[in-house]
């Protein structure tokens, strides 16, 4: 799930005096609605638009108090009307929390926070079509690795981790490097090159110490 997070923090919250208020409770619609639409337009980047759900919150507290309860908030138009769900939500879970609510006092808003979520796509990585195996132009030579399948060192070739191509294939034991770390292959072990530019080891049981003598 794609979700981007916008909040709106009301400056001077509970301390503000009744016109302030009312003044700034006008606005409350019209700051809602700005929150979804930055959150529809970062998320329509890489979702349908009629895939996009919002979810509102508000951080409430009672008047004067220092900490604030998130509480969901309903969709839509938010007056006179909704006045009593946004409370009764904040006065549960205020209840939840210290055990008792506190009726005779108000209720401040102080900050509006909004949720845009939508699926999240589907991402594939490019694939490269299956070349020719390049095992002989990525060898750069030979070097003494220790394999404790030999219970030693033992000579053996080095690939260059960027000439291999999807497709190429190589037999353990060998070491491929890159800048970013060293592969090794062990003995009785197969590697190949697949289309994303993976390298994939696919490892056989191990064989027993001493097996074999060393190439």
């Amino acid at each position: 799930m794609n979700r981007y997070l916008i909040e709106r923090t009301i400056p001077g919250a509970g301390r503000l005096s009744a016109d302030e208020r009312e003044a700034i409770a006008g606005k409350s619609n019209a700051v809602l609605a700005e929150m979804e639409g930055a959150g529809s337009r970062v998320l329509h980047r890489t979702v349908a638009e009629d895939q996009i759900t919002f979810r509102r919150f508000g951080d409430l507290c009672y008047r004067r108090q220092g900490y604030e309860i998130r509480v969901p908030l309903p969709g839509g138009v938010l007056g006179p009307s909704r006045q009593s769900a946004i409370r009764d939500a904040f006065e549960q879970a205020y209840g939840a929390i210290y055990g008792h609510v506190l009726p005779e006092l108000e209720i401040d808003v102080v900050s509006w926070r909004v949720v845009a979520e939508g699926p999240r796509p589907a991402l594939h990585a490019p694939r490269v079509e299956a070349a020719r195996a390049a095992g002989e132009r990525a060898l750069k030579g030979q070097r003494a690795a220790y394999m404790p399948e030999f219970e030693g060192f033992a000579e053996v070739p080095v690939y260059d981790r960027y000439r291999l191509v999807p497709g190429a294939r190589l037999s353990g034991p060998a070491v491929v490097e890159e800048r970013e770390s060293t592969a090794v292959v062990s003995p009785g072990a197969e590697a190949s090159i697949d289309p994303h530019w993976n390298l994939v080891i696919t490892l056989t049981p191990g064989l027993p110490r001493g097996h074999e003598d060393p190439p």
